[in-house]
Formats: structure tokens, C-alpha cells, sequence
């Protein structure tokens, strides 16, 4: 048996009475698309998708995260920073979630990408300033580690198996909490030290999700469920 996690194994092993040693952790790869980008190059993209402004990034849909919280964690950062800064959604949304954007305060600072390629995806997250992503729950941490793997920092939901997944690679939050959303949001936007320290911590991490090292680890578990 295989996990994604060493959260998703410890759930696997409570259901299923198994001891964790059983089950082998083979940690998802990310497509070599998803990569850092040179200053040039983020000015470029920053200029085709964000009226060249520096933006937060919100992947996903909204079944997977509350965006209307999003949305006021956002006005928070507003007020407090009076930044130009955008915030940036990819993925689908829903009829819901349109309606409340046209009458929010600052409307013309969100931007919808709800249909973009696999390299323009990439491109994007590599010029955002930050990901934020507070999802409601998740076994996977597939947006993030291409973040990570493109080189920002990440602020990401405090459930699921996205700690054990990050660790010191990114900063949590209680995606039910606004102050506390926008809280972290202000902190990677001021402290670039910390910025920083989360993108150092990130290159280390992703050494941990290649695609060899997951292949040669989910060839032994087959391997070893043949043989016993």
C-alpha cells in the first residue's frame, strides 16, 4: 500500500489497523514546466495578465475554496497596505461567487483566469507574488508544490495532509478565518526575509518530489505486494 503523505499513511494506517511501516510514502512529482522565471520574464507576464502589478495567486475553484472569505481577507490587506497589489484566480468559479465580485469594493483589483493552458498556468504562478491558498480540505498539495517548485512562497490552508506535506516551506492559516488570511498575507508582503526563508525551504523540499525518486519507490511496493 502508498500514500501521499505521512499524514495520508497515518489516516490509512488508523482505518485499516495496519501498522504505518506497511505503507510506503511516494511523494507526487511536478511537471518541469512548473519552474522559476527570470525578473524579465515576470515583467512580461505581469504585464499580459495584471496591468504589470505584483499579485497574490489563488489557484483552484470554488468547490474547493471559500472565495467569498478569500475575497475579504483581501479587503483587509487592502485597507492595511494600501497597495496596488491584485489577487489573481485560476480555475473555474461559480455563478455565486460572480455575482458577489461585481459588487465588491475592489473588484477591479481581482482577476479571473478561468480557462488558461498548462503553460500559461505556469507561467502565472511563477510571477505571482505569493500563492494563497486557503482550500478547505485536501489530501494533495498539487497547486502548492508547483508554486514551491516555481519559486514564491506559499500561504496555505492549516488541515489536511498540507503540513506534512510543506513543513517549513510555507506559511498556515485557518481558511475559515479572515484576520488570519489576511494576516499572513501582509506578513510575506513586508517581511522579505521571510519570503525569502519559505523559497529556500521550498528548493528543499521539491528534492523530495521527483519523478525518478516516486517511480523507483512505487516500483518496491509493487514489487513487494508480488512477493508476498
Amino acid at each position: 500500500m502508498a500514500a501521499v503523505s505521512e499524514y495520508a499513511r497515518s489516516t490509512l494506517a488508523a482505518h485499516y489497523q495496519l501498522s504505518e511501516e506497511a505503507i510506503a510514502v511516494i511523494r507526487p512529482a511536478v511537471a518541469n514546466i512548473f519552474r522559476p522565471v527570470p525578473w524579465e520574464g515576470k515583467e512580461g507576464i505581469k504585464e499580459q495578465y495584471a496591468d504589470s502589478k505584483a499579485y497574490f495567486l489563488c489557484p483552484g475553484d470554488s468547490r474547493q475554496i471559500n472565495l467569498i472569505n478569500l475575497l475579504k481577507a483581501f479587503t483587509l490587506f487592502k485597507k492595511r497596505q494600501k497597495s496596488n497589489m491584485l489577487l489573481l484566480i485560476t480555475g473555474m468559479v461559480d455563478d455565486v461567487f460572480k455575482k458577489e465580485l461585481s459588487s465588491y469594493t475592489f473588484r477591479n483589483e481581482v482577476v479571473l483566469l478561468e480557462n488558461l493552458s498548462r503553460s500559461e498556468l505556469a507561467s502565472v504562478i511563477a510571477a505571482a507574488y505569493a500563492l494563497v491558498y486557503p482550500v478547505l480540505y485536501t489530501d494533495l498539495a498539487i497547486p502548492v508544490l508547483q508554486a514551491v517548485q516555481s519559486g514564491i512562497p506559499a500561504i496555505v490552508s492549516n488541515n489536511g495532509s498540507l503540513r506534512s506535506i510543506c513543513g517549513n516551506a510555507a506559511l498556515y492559516v485557518d481558511f475559515q478565518n479572515i484576520a488570519n488570511i489576511a494576516e499572513n498575507m501582509m506578513l510575506v508582503f513586508k517581511d522579505e526575509s521571510l519570503a525569502k526563508s519559505l523559497t529556500d525551504e521550498g528548493k528543499l523540499l521539491i528534492k523530495e518530489h521527483q519523478g525518478e525518486k516516486s517511480a523507483e519507490l512505487l516500483m518496491q511496493c509493487i514489487q513487494k505486494a508480488v512477493d508476498s
